[in-house]
């Protein structure tokens, strides 16, 4: 079921950021000179930890996600089981955090709901 395309892609794109980030498949590459120059200050042959290079718009979400966990917390998890786990199906999701599949979806797009009001009006204000 998708709630709203937007919102739909940009909570991949900010999945698909934080799972990169996370295996280590996100920023210069390790041999390359920027990365020599960000991590040690100069080049060298030693190859250093890969910098994330900033991805504003899913940093954005991210921001917002943490800010619905603050108030929302079984929502923001709920969005982040569904987001990061996508490939598993509902069900198992749902059990691992010994909840419903129903109880899963509603707080999934509760959050939704909360963060479309924001992302909407974080929007408006922009332009």
């Amino acid at each position: 079921m998708i709630f709203d395309e937007y919102l739909e892609s940009r909570l991949r794109e900010w999945a698909n950021w934080c799972i990169d980030i996370e295996l280590g498949n996100e920023g210069w590459p390790k041999e390359s000179p920027m990365s020599k120059v960000m991590v040690v200050g100069i080049l060298t042959r030693s190859p250093g930890p890969r910098p994330p290079m900033s991805h504003p718009r899913a940093e954005e979400v991210s921001f917002w996600i943490a800010r619905l966990g603050v108030t929302y917390p079984l929502y923001a998890q709920a969005i982040q089981d569904l987001y990061f786990n996508r490939h598993l199906p509902y069900k198992v999701i749902a059990h691992a955090r010994r909840i419903s599949v129903s109880t899963l979806k509603q707080r999934a797009h509760d959050g939704k709901v909360w963060l479309n009001g924001f992302l909407t009006e974080y929007e408006k204000e922009a332009m």
